[in-house]
């Protein structure tokens, strides 16, 4: 079952106590805080909000910037990552903050 309709990470949550398998992000714009809150629990989509080719690029920029503070956390958690190679990897999937002013 997906819970839809999900404007903020509280929303998220309350869905998922609930026994939602999935949760539909009613906003483009809400959609990282929501999908960094289940942090992998469960599927999350968007309802929406895409018009422009610019949005899809602002969300991979979104990911990417998520994978990289994820992957920062985890080398800090583990300390089992070659620090070296591991910032040569986050520096090429960061976005830089202007290249995301569409």
């Amino acid at each position: 079952m997906l819970a839809a309709g999900i404007g903020t990470a509280s929303d998220a949550v309350l869905a998922l106590d609930a026994g939602a398998d999935g949760v539909v992000a009613a906003s483009l714009h809400t959609l990282p805080q929501i999908a960094a809150t289940v942090a992998g629990r469960c599927p999350v989509l968007l309802d929406g909000g895409i018009r422009r080719g610019a949005d899809v690029l602002q969300r991979v920029g979104d990911v990417l910037e998520e994978a990289a503070q994820h992957h920062r956390a985890e080398r800090d958690a583990h300390g089992d990552v070659d620090e070296d190679q591991s910032e040569a990897v986050v520096d090429q999937l960061q976005v830089s903050p202007g290249a995301r002013s569409w």
